[in-house]
């Protein structure tokens, strides 16, 4: 855990990128920290989106890692998956976006309360 603490943003940085004239200079800091590795990797140059999408990956892969087959982890993460296929059913042409996204977010809070129900203890 010290390892991951490390990792993180530091208060000089997040007082930094507040204190920057526009986005691309607060998140070019970025490229200081640990979040440079996903930088190179992104779909454009200033996808806040891509590289938060990146770090949740990586952190569901290191949780899958210290916690195989943990049925919270797992409905815990998700949650992503269902708000991707909202935004994909977003899409023009879709019949009652709205009802489908009602739909959704009934099934996925109905599996987590299942989940975490059958759970001895947190």
């Amino acid at each position: 855990m010290r390892a991951l603490e490390a990792r993180m943003v530091t208060v000089a940085q997040l007082q930094r990128m507040t204190a920057a004239a526009d986005f691309e200079a607060a998140f070019s800091i970025l490229s200081e920290t640990p979040y440079a590795d996903y930088m190179a990797h992104l779909r454009s140059g200033f996808d806040f989106e891509d590289l938060l999408d990146k770090e949740r990956a990586a952190l569901k892969d290191l949780m899958d890692h210290l916690a195989p087959g943990n049925e919270i982890m797992a409905a815990l993460f998700k949650k992503y998956e269902y708000q991707a296929l909202k935004i994909e059913l977003r899409q023009p042409g879709v019949k009652d976006p709205q009802q489908i996204d009602i739909d959704l977010d009934k099934q996925y809070y109905s599996g987590l309360k299942k989940v975490l129900g059958s759970s001895p203890s947190l």
